[in-house]
């Protein structure tokens, strides 16, 4: 009886490896109608002519493990003076569904940031024990996230087309105060730890910001649905500032063959207030979107109410959603992730 059961725990961890060597094959071999990381142009735009203040990084993740949960990540790395603090900074934010168990670190590295003039190759990044590479003949990224508890290894390869400021706002430099590109679609390979050699495989997408200040000044998703479409979604506050050098309320969406339109004049309602004991603040849980363009019907909800962390010595709400609606009429499900801004006033 031992023997059988050895036997029947062989071979299931031999299907399971198995299943996980498709998976990651299955990421990397791309239908005709995608283009390949070779094949995408620069997603580092050329409006790299600033004199960087602040800089940001960031990759958000969703992959599978063997055992079939759902692990989300959240990377951020920023370079600059942030709320009076100069120097480098990283985060590490990992949720895993369906335990709902959320860690998060973070770390600072000294000596503080220097002003860099960019081209359109420069990221080669070292921020205390973490870095961020990549190879400018196929904008591959390399990340390596090494913290106290949290150490993960990244492999990122851009599947589609990336997003500029450009689409967004136009050529206007003369009232910008940053600049900004997204990978909408990459697949993600993870290696947790450096003593694993498991490779979990997944999709998720890249940013990096730079410019004069970094503080957000919108509510701000990424979408990725299973039907292949890409969204980057942004709700302005009617707080009465002029920022002429922003739109207003727009969807950017990016379809399965990696075209990008921009839509105008959503319905983006933020819902479902959580307090923060810690800081008193309160923020939106739950987000409805809707336009007539595309007949984007749609509603964001996260997935744990307490992802708060703490970067740079200031409270911030990031983390991972579900999603459910329609798009053109068909069914849609995916995963989000939402960077709100707090809601006015303070908690009850």
């Amino acid at each position: 009886m031992t023997s059988c059961r050895f036997l029947i725990d062989l071979f299931e961890v031999r299907r399971l490896l198995f299943t996980q060597i498709l998976c990651c094959t299955a990421l990397l071999l791309l239908a005709p109608s995608e283009a390949t990381s070779q094949s995408l142009p620069s997603c580092t735009p050329q409006q790299h002519k600033h004199v960087a203040k602040i800089e940001v990084w960031s990759l958000c993740a969703k992959v599978t493990d063997n055992s079939g949960s759902d692990l989300y990540y959240a990377l951020f790395f920023l370079s600059g003076k942030m709320f009076m603090l100069s120097g480098n900074f990283a985060h590490y934010s990992k949720l895993s569904v369906p335990s709902h168990e959320y860690t998060h670190e973070s770390s600072t590295a000294v000596p503080p940031f220097q002003k860099v003039r960019h081209d359109k190759s420069s990221l080669d990044e070292y921020i205390g024990g973490h870095s961020i590479r990549k190879d400018p003949a196929s904008d591959t990224f390399s990340i390596i996230a090494d913290f106290k508890r949290l150490r993960s290894r990244f492999r990122v390869i851009p599947k589609k087309p990336c997003i500029s400021f450009n689409d967004i706002i136009g050529d206007n430099y003369e009232k910008r105060k940053f600049d900004w590109y997204l990978v909408p679609r990459c697949s993600v390979t993870v290696v947790e730890k450096t003593d694993s050699t498991d490779t979990l495989c997944g999709n998720g997408h890249f940013q990096q910001f730079w410019g004069k200040e970094g503080g957000a000044n919108c509510d701000w998703m990424v979408l990725h649905l299973q039907s292949g479409y890409d969204m980057a979604i942004a709700h302005f506050p009617e707080d009465g500032k002029k920022r002429p050098w922003l739109p207003d309320d727009y969807i950017m969406i990016s379809m399965p063959d990696g075209s990008t339109e921009k839509i105008t004049a959503p319905t983006i309602m933020p819902t479902d207030p959580w307090c923060s004991a810690a800081s008193g603040k309160h923020y939106p849980l739950s987000f409805s979107i809707s336009a007539d363009r595309h007949a984007i019907n749609i509603s964001i909800r996260a997935l744990k109410a307490k992802q708060v962390k703490d970067i740079g010595g200031k409270e911030f709400w990031f983390g991972f959603g579900t999603v459910e609606g329609t798009l053109d009429g068909e069914l849609q499900k995916g995963w989000a992730y939402i960077a709100p801004l707090e809601l006015p006033g303070e908690c009850d």
